[in-house]
């Protein structure tokens, strides 16, 4: 079963930022030697919880596949991580096993979804796409009022938008409760899917993708605790779940 990471680290330090910002150009190199990793991607963040054109240089991300758990352990381990874990007064991991997915990213297929009965919870939910420079100023004309929408979802637990390359390439990563509060969220007649309508319609992005995940691990704290520490992450039955949108 291949295992996805999600690996967050704060830097404090002013070096430390400088540092991790020029890793970002140098850092790839080191992530194709460690054993058994797979799709990898180092991603900076945005302020705030969701798209934002101004970059946190506080905080640094990994995405990387793995073919088991005890691989991404390893892997996690691994001097090219340690490097950036040393120098984080916070670090955060997430385990992942992908249940859905569509889309691409460089032209890939990054994710193995797993076959399974039941419905995850909590559930998370990757979004990624790169916006057409023709369709840049009506995508950032949006992002306001659709972040908006999420700041009162109390069944929402984190969210944080992330990007490869600013503006132009970027992800959003959330975690909610179950699949019935995602759908509740992504059906609503509301801002939210009144611009996905829009984007879809007029053609907004040259790539994109969506993937949902169940959660089997969460290591470390972010903001003081684990997000994840107060849920109930038994799966729930299929039976009478709908499934939630994408």
């Amino acid at each position: 079963m291949q295992v996805t990471t999600l690996s967050f680290y704060r830097l404090d330090a002013f070096w430390h930022r400088v540092w991790a910002f020029l890793h970002m150009g140098l850092a790839p190199s080191k992530m194709r030697r460690v054993p058994d990793i797979g799709f990898f991607k180092l991603l900076g963040t945005g302020r705030g919880a969701g798209f934002h054109p101004a970059p946190n240089f506080h905080v640094y991300s990994i995405l990387a596949t793995w073919p088991s758990r005890e691989a991404a352990l390893r892997g996690l381990e691994d001097a090219a991580f340690r490097a950036y874990a040393d120098k984080a007064t916070e670090t955060w991991h997430l385990l992942l096993s992908a249940v859905q997915g569509h889309g691409s990213w460089d032209r890939q297929a990054p994710f193995e979804c797993e076959r399974t009965a039941a419905s995850p919870r909590p559930i998370g939910v990757l979004t990624r796409a790169s916006i057409r420079w023709t369709r840049l100023l009506r995508f950032w004309q949006s992002v306001p009022s659709v972040s908006a929408t999420t700041r009162d979802e109390k069944h929402m637990r984190f969210r944080i938008g992330m990007g490869e390359r600013p503006i132009l390439q970027l992800m959003t990563f959330s975690l909610w409760d179950d699949v019935d509060a995602l759908k509740s969220f992504a059906y609503r007649d509301g801002q939210h899917l009144t611009t996905l309508r829009r984007a879809r319609a007029e053609g907004w992005f040259s790539e994109e993708l969506f993937a949902r995940f169940r959660v089997i691990e969460s290591r470390g704290t972010w903001g003081g605790r684990d997000p994840l520490a107060d849920v109930d992450a038994r799966p729930l039955s299929e039976a009478g779940v709908s499934e939630a949108a994408e």
